[in-house]
């Protein structure tokens, strides 16, 4: 009698969407036994490896030290979760609402849908990101940076002259035949939406400009006109990397103000818990401050 072996399905192929800080989507197709290794080898060969790229396809070693500057994400406005290297991101989205009850105490039966992001890896040191000089890594980093700033998770005290870097690579060099007073000020607010709360307290400027659209406009025309694309994301990324809550992950808090009265009412307030490596940073959502003092709250 001849025996055959069983036959063996093959894994149904799926369709996935992995978004990138710079709002672009990368479609993969993949599996559901795929891993997030797998998953970040496969937007770089979408991001990263074409023919605009020779220079890391003659030298395989330059892929690797890419790739650790990024991973896998699963978010949405409850949480955010970095997946390990052998983390199945479909089992862990089959699991997020159960995640969500998990973790998170909700008032009421709001669910949001989650994302998949190509995002920093938070286990990067910020002194290996000064050595990037790949545009394509910049701009990644850049975005995320931008992003990190105008959410309010990055409270600056240089927020004008963040925001006249953004009109620099959004616009290019200043022209004054084309780059209106008012027009500039339409770009900032798109640019900057309503969400640079962090904006009211800021150092000294020159006599003369009151507010935030106009000081960053005055820095944007007095920038130097010879920088290059990747010089300006350098430039902003150099400007975030003091910040000691940069390159941070960010959970959702509450925290009550202490007070040496008991007459007076302490009530909770919403903040950020942001940490990194350096430590642990509370930072109050809706003013977007950061104080080390706060730390007596928890």
């Amino acid at each position: 009698m001849s025996s055959s072996k069983p036959e063996v399905s093959d894994p149904v192929s799926r369709e996935l969407c992995v978004f990138l800080m710079n709002q672009v989507g990368i479609c993969v197709s993949t599996t559901e036994a795929v891993t997030t290794q797998e998953l970040v080898n496969k937007v770089y060969q979408a991001w990263f490896d074409n023919k605009n790229t020779s220079f890391f396809q003659k030298n395989l070693a330059k892929k690797d030290e890419i790739l650790r500057f990024f991973t896998i994400w699963i978010t949405s406005p409850m949480i955010e979760i970095q997946l390990k290297p052998l983390h199945r991101p479909f089992k862990v989205l089959s699991h997020w609402k159960n995640l969500i009850a998990k973790y998170q105490n909700l008032s009421d039966d709001t669910t949001f849908e989650p994302i998949v992001s190509f995002q920093r890896n938070v286990f990067v040191q910020k002194w290996d990101e000064m050595k990037v000089e790949d545009p394509r890594v910049l701009q990644l980093l850049y975005e995320e940076a931008k992003y990190n700033v105008l959410d309010g998770r990055y409270p600056v005290e240089t927020f004008e002259q963040l925001a006249a870097i953004q009109l620099a690579i959004e616009l290019g060099p200043f022209d004054q035949r084309i780059h209106s007073h008012e027009f500039l000020r339409s770009i900032l607010k798109r640019l900057t939406g309503s969400s640079h709360r962090s904006a009211r307290t800021f150092s000294l400027h020159p006599v003369g400009i009151h507010d935030v659209e106009d000081k960053a406009i005055y820095y944007y025309r007095c920038m130097n006109v010879s920088l290059s694309t990747n010089r300006l994301y350098r430039s902003y990324l150099e400007m975030c990397w003091p910040l000691p809550y940069y390159g941070s992950a960010y959970f959702l808090g509450t925290i009550e103000r202490n007070s040496k009265s008991c007459l007076v009412y302490n009530p909770t307030l919403k903040v950020y818990i942001a940490v990194n490596y350096t430590g642990i940073h509370i930072i109050e959502e809706k003013r977007s401050v950061s104080s080390e003092s706060d730390l007596e709250y928890l």
